[in-house]
């Protein structure tokens, strides 16, 4: 979890460096330019970070990368998974409509909605879904599950693991809103990579919910224009 906010740091340490020689100054192109190349920067650290937890694992002799390569997909239990994170959507869904009448939550979403991405184009909208259904699925699921998840599983019951995990998973969303509903899906993820013992399981579910949201945040800011 340090790891990859460390890359993450550097890479836009780096990315403003750039800026800089290139004779942007004003830190509202700078914010701009950041802004709208997050999501490759997210791609960025999360594969680098990826490549750090296998040298890590190389280290310690764990075997948390051969165990994913030789996971096989039941399309029964994937299409449970799917399921169930697709009803965890939907909670959500009715969550955000709820949350709008709760002054705190009201504000950490438009806080959020400022924060939004208005793609010039469209290679950005590519690097922007490969982020959201591929790397994030496979960096969060690969994180929060194969590893926190699994070192909370040595040292505490199973209910305890999964909520924990869960809080990790909430906090590192940095928003009150994201992270109060992120909590809810980590426990539905932790429990389906309880259950199943399978990541690769889990991180097409956690793709499934990312690509619903990403299409439904769409929508909204159409129906709002």
């Amino acid at each position: 979890f340090i790891i990859y906010h460390v890359v993450q740091f550097i890479s836009q340490g780096i990315y403003l460096l750039y800026c800089k020689t290139n004779s942007i100054e004003s830190f509202s192109e700078l914010y701009d330019g950041l802004n709208q190349s997050l999501f490759a920067l997210s791609v960025i650290s999360s594969i680098v970070s990826l490549w750090i937890y296998a040298l890590i694992g190389k280290i310690k002799k764990e075997k948390l990368t051969d165990t994913i390569k030789n996971e096989t997909i039941a399309p029964a239990t994937m299409f449970m998974s799917v399921v169930c994170v697709m009803g965890t959507r939907l909670m959500v869904s009715a969550y955000f409509y709820f949350s709008n009448s709760i002054p705190a939550l009201k504000q950490s979403i438009e806080d959020s909605a400022l924060q939004g991405f208005e793609f010039t184009y469209f290679y950005q909208v590519l690097i922007a879904l490969f982020s959201i259904i591929v790397i994030a699925p496979l960096f969060e699921e690969i994180l929060f599950r194969g590893l926190i998840m699994n070192e909370f599983l040595k040292i505490m019951r199973p209910w305890a693991a999964i909520v924990c995990q869960a809080t990790f998973f909430a906090v590192a969303h940095f928003s009150l809103f994201q992270s109060s509903f992120a909590f809810a899906v980590g426990i539905v993820l932790g429990i389906i990579y309880f259950k199943t013992k399978n990541i690769k399981t889990v991180a097409i579910s956690h793709a499934a919910f990312n690509l619903t949201a990403f299409f439904s945040e769409i929508a909204n800011d159409n129906i709002s224009a």
